[in-house]
């Protein structure tokens, strides 16, 4: 169940459209910003809810990240830092 959501919330990150010449890329903040929300609530047999995705800077020697907290009805919780 859980190796089902890490898999979804990968390609979530894979570009699946073409961009507008003009229009430019996404940053990563609102990429990860945008994993928030209910687009998993419909996940076969592991109806999920991302409660939060919180976009965090390179500083003091770490890379970027994206924490996503969330969980999966009825009663698992979970953390990922992508």
């Amino acid at each position: 169940m859980i190796r089902a959501l890490l898999f979804t919330l990968a390609l979530w990150f894979l570009p699946t459209t073409i961009v507008a010449q003009n229009a430019p890329p996404p940053t990563k903040r609102e990429m990860c910003q945008a994993i928030s929300g209910d687009r998993f609530a419909k996940l076969e047999g592991a109806s999920t809810q991302i409660v939060s995705s919180t976009y965090r800077e390179a500083k003091d020697g770490k890379v970027a990240s994206c924490l996503v907290e969330g969980y999966v009805n009825p009663t698992v919780n979970f953390a990922i830092m992508m």
